[in-house]
């Protein structure tokens, strides 16, 4: 296994999670290049600019591969990406030169201003119920007045967390999860201080259902 790349405010999970994320970067780049996941990817931008006008900087808690990064940035976005991972980032500045990228634990760092739209694609259901209110929390804090947060996650039927390999994927890595219920997910809206407007399910590109759910921080 890689050696850290030294965030030193990381918990053991969230350096846990550094680990396994700089591996599976590879891996990443493979699904992220799908012409499926492409697709997907830009039709959740397109509804994304539905529900507002005269949108500008993004925000992007963990990369992935970059590519939504760069699409996001193809429809007239300035975009930052924030990740624990490393090699995350500098995928993501190698797919979107024109992003910004910072090496940091989103929770702690200081952000110096506020987004138009923060978005966190499976990324809420690393963290266990209390640690998920304090993320959601501090991205209504980075969110302007009337804009938007938007969160997915993998819909299961029944509600669980604890260490889960990523078993889909050839570098089988176990990392901290929480497997969300629809009524689950929902709950986290409900104590965010932000306004619902929208919430959708989606067959993935790899076969799961993904669900999407969009908050307008008033």
């Amino acid at each position: 296994m890689k050696k850290s790349t030294g965030l030193s405010e990381l918990d053991s999970k969230n350096q846990a999670n550094e680990l396994v994320y700089n591996e599976l970067a590879s891996e990443y780049k493979k699904r992220a290049e799908t012409e499926l996941y492409i697709t997907q990817m830009q039709q959740k931008v397109d509804l994304l600019k539905t529900f507002t006008k005269d949108w500008r900087d993004a925000l992007e808690i963990w990369v992935g591969w970059g590519m939504f990064n760069k699409i996001m940035s193809d429809n007239g976005f300035s975009t930052t990406g924030i990740d624990i991972a490393q090699t995350m980032l500098s995928n993501m500045k190698q797919m979107n030169p024109t992003a910004e990228a910072i090496h940091a634990d989103f929770l702690s760092y200081s952000f110096q201003k506020k987004y138009d739209l923060v978005i966190a694609l499976a990324f809420i259901h690393l963290f266990d119920e209390q640690e998920a209110k304090l993320y959601l929390t501090k991205m209504k804090r980075v969110t302007k007045d009337g804009w938007i947060v938007h969160l997915t996650t993998t819909k299961e039927s029944e509600e669980s967390a604890g260490m889960v390999v990523k078993s889909d994927y050839e570098n089988q890595k176990a990392r901290f999860r929480v497997l969300h219920t629809p009524e689950s997910f929902i709950n986290l809206w409900l104590t965010s201080w932000m306004r619902l407007i929208d919430f959708e399910q989606e067959k993935s590109e790899h076969g799961k259902t993904r669900m999407a759910m969009t908050l307008k921080n008033q």
